[in-house]
């Protein structure tokens, strides 16, 4: 396995669509969150000008759209966290 670092992550980050960079942050919160770290509100208001424009806003009801759909279609599966901490196949 390769050595991954803040530039190489950062480098794949700057490809993403800005609208799917909130599901970037949301993961990001979660892992700080599991590991005991402080998350900080630094750059919220950034979040929240991002969200508020109308085409990530339409990024999101597609996905959800996208989620449900799935769901409802039977193409999902639960989640689990193992004992490793890691997310996994239920």
């Amino acid at each position: 396995m390769s050595t991954v670092g803040v530039p190489q992550i950062t480098e794949q980050l700057q490809k993403l669509p800005s609208e799917k960079l909130v599901v970037v942050y949301d993961f990001v919160s979660y892992l700080l969150e599991r590991e005991g770290l402080t998350v900080t509100d630094d750059g919220e208001e950034a979040w929240d000008e991002l969200l508020a424009r109308p085409e990530a806003r339409q990024s999101l009801r597609e996905m959800a759209g996208e989620a449900l759909d799935d769901f409802y279609a039977g193409r999902t599966t639960d989640i689990i966290i193992t004992d490793e901490g890691l997310l996994a196949p239920g």
